[in-house]
C-alpha cells in the first residue's frame, strides 16, 4: 500500500528556531542581509532596511504574532513622538512670531516715555516765543530761552543722555573728533582748546563726538 502523502506546508509559515535559524531566502541573498536577519524577530531590521517593500512584506509575514505586535506598538510610539515633535515645532514657530510683533510693537512706542520729558520745555519755549511778539525785553527773553534750555538738559538727563564735557579736557579720540590744531603755550599738548559742536552719550555710549580744535605745542 502506497504511503499516503503529507500535507505540504505553507511556505509562508516558519517556525521561530528556523526564523532565527535561517532568515527567508528572498530577504537574506548575501552576507550582510544575513546579519540583518539575525535581528529579523524584532521587526525593525527588516522594516527598516533598504530592500524592496515585497521583500520586507514576505520576511514581515513570517513573524511569530508577538513580534508583530511589538513592532505594532514600537511604530504607534514613533507616531506619537513625531506628532508631539510637529506641535511642539508649531508652537515654537507661533511663540517666535509672537515675539517679533511685540517687539516691534514696544520699539514703535519707546521713544513715548522719552518724548513726556520734552513736553514742559517745549510749552516753556513756546510761550517765551509768543511773549517775544508782544515785549521788546530781550532780558526777560534770554532768561526764559535759559530756562527752558535748562529744562531740556534736565529731561535729556533723565533719559540718560548727557552732554560729552570736553573743553580743556585731554583729547580723547572715542570721545572727540579733531577738526583741527591749535598752538597755545598755556594750554597742555593734546589738549581740547575749543568745542564746535557739543557731544553726546547715552548712559555709557557715545551717540555723537565733540568736535573740537585740539592744542599742539610746536
Amino acid at each position: 500500500m502506497a504511503k499516503k502523502a503529507e500535507n505540504p506546508r505553507d511556505p509562508a509559515k516558519v517556525t521561530e528556531q528556523e526564523a532565527a535559524d535561517k532568515a527567508p531566502e528572498d530577504v537574506v541573498h548575501n552576507a550582510a542581509e544575513s546579519k540583518a536577519s539575525a535581528d529579523a524577530l524584532a521587526g525593525e531590521a527588516i522594516a527598516g532596511s533598504d530592500v524592496p517593500d515585497e521583500r520586507k512584506v514576505a520576511a514581515l509575514r513570517q513573524l511569530p504574532d508577538a513580534d508583530l505586535l511589538a513592532l505594532a506598538k514600537r511604530a504607534a510610539e514613533s507616531e506619537h513622538w513625531l506628532d508631539v515633535a510637529r506641535r511642539s515645532q508649531a508652537e515654537f514657530e507661533n511663540a517666535k512670531k509672537r515675539l517679533e510683533r511685540e517687539q516691534a510693537e514696544t520699539a514703535r512706542y519707546i521713544v513715548g516715555s522719552f518724548a513726556k520729558e520734552l513736553f514742559a520745555p517745549i510749552d516753556n519755549l513756546e510761550r517765551a516765543m509768543a511773549a517775544s511778539e508782544k515785549s521788546k525785553d530781550f532780558q526777560a527773553l534770554f532768561d526764559g530761552l535759559k530756562l527752558t534750555h535748562q529744562a531740556m538738559l534736565t529731561s535729556l538727563a533723565n533719559s540718560g543722555l548727557r552732554p560729552i564735557d570736553a573743553q580743556g579736557k585731554p583729547f580723547d579720540p572715542s570721545e572727540h573728533e579733531a577738526l583741527m590744531m591749535s598752538n597755545d603755550a598755556k594750554l597742555a599738548d593734546n589738549t581740547v582748546s575749543q568745542v564746535f559742536e557739543k557731544g553726546w552719550r547715552l548712559h555709557d555710549r557715545v551717540l555723537r563726538p565733540a568736535k573740537v580744535v585740539v592744542n599742539k605745542k610746536a
